[in-house]
């Protein structure tokens, strides 16, 4: 009886869990700034938002809840989900533009880390020329916000090789 409960139970975890779980991104539009008389806008299809296990793609607009599932220092498995269920095994990322009169003024990105440690990764950005240029490693530290501020119009950020310190 304790066994058939215990299946039951585990059963509706993982199906409420994958109900929250989002692994395609819908249709997007990006749009940016570039002076007051230029822009950008290209129309992304739906396309997976981790390109390979640890490898993040994030596009100026977008605002991701990212859950992982962690063994002491060692990332198990990490997964977009729509809702902050969570908040405790939750990273926030966003990405978006400062524009003022129609001019960029710089890119922000933000990283939210619940964790008791540190987390770090790699970030290549795309521009508006589809040119991927490697930026910087990162890391922010346990229970903090990491705010960076990008100069250039960025289109995407491929973030990859998380990692807890």
């Amino acid at each position: 009886m304790r066994l058939t409960l215990l299946l039951l139970f585990s059963i509706l975890q993982i199906h409420v869990f994958s109900q929250n779980q989002k692994t395609y991104r819908d249709t997007l539009t990006v749009s940016l700034s570039i002076d007051s008389r230029n822009s950008f806008t290209n129309t992304i299809d739906p396309a997976p938002y981790f390109i390979d296990h640890n490898e993040l793609q994030i596009y100026t607009g977008e605002v991701l809840y990212i859950e992982i599932e962690h063994k002491k220092r060692k990332i198990l498995s990490m997964h977009v989900v729509e809702e902050n269920k969570n908040p405790e095994r939750t990273i926030l990322i966003s990405f978006d533009q400062s524009t003022r009169l129609n001019t960029h003024q710089g890119m922000n990105f933000r990283v939210t880390n619940p964790f008791e440690y540190r987390l770090k990764w790699k970030a290549e950005a795309m521009d508006t020329q589809y040119i991927w240029k490697k930026i910087k490693s990162f890391q922010i530290k346990a229970h903090s916000t990491h705010y960076s501020i990008l100069q250039e119009p960025i289109v995407s950020l491929l973030l990859s090789d998380f990692k807890f310190k």
